[in-house]
């Protein structure tokens, strides 16, 4: 799973697409350099999380709004 079927980041910020196309950018390319899909699926974690949780976080704080 990437994008929003991944992330599920609130439907109001538009971004389900956009992190998507962020995911599939990065995951081949992380895949081809490094030696094993276990240091890729970790890059990919370490490199998208924090990206990610700022805008589920956001997404979660205008929905109260």
């Amino acid at each position: 799973l990437i994008g929003d079927g991944a992330h599920a980041i609130s439907p109001w910020l538009g971004q389900g697409a956009n992190q998507a196309i962020q995911d599939g950018y990065l995951l081949p390319k992380l895949l081809a350099e490094r030696p094993s899909y276990e240091d890729a699926f970790q890059e990919f974690y370490k490199t998208r999380h924090p990206v990610v949780k700022r805008l589920v976080t956001a997404g979660d704080a205008l929905g109260r709004f």
